[in-house]
């Protein structure tokens, strides 16, 4: 394991720590804003915890979605006369061309 590994899976398990922290922090927050009687503090503290709740979990779910990329094999075609789905070449110049009618 090389040093930018290490530093990428202590970046994604910082940001699912911190965002974890905050969907909890939110959760509270909208369970006190039910005791409060004041019924714009409720409305602002209600709004509020949404947000917070609404971001942590979009930041999660992407941390999420980039650790599974990260972890799942690589897609390849099973067949071994074909090419490979994910390829780094540059298309040939028949694959670049547009079909004409005898193609079709």
């Amino acid at each position: 394991m090389n040093l930018l590994t290490i530093k990428w899976w202590a970046v994604k398990i910082c940001w699912v720590a911190v965002s974890i922290f905050f969907t909890i922090f939110g959760i509270d927050l909208l369970r006190a804003a039910y005791h409060l009687n004041h019924p714009s503090y409720f409305l602002l503290t209600f709004f509020s915890s949404n947000l917070i709740i609404l971001i942590s979990g979009a930041i999660l779910a992407g941390m999420l979605v980039k650790i599974y990329l990260r972890l799942r094999p690589p897609i390849t075609n099973s067949d071994p006369g074909q090419e490979d789905v994910v390829s780094d070449e540059e298309p040939t110049e028949k694959e670049t061309e547009h079909p004409t009618e005898s193609d079709l």
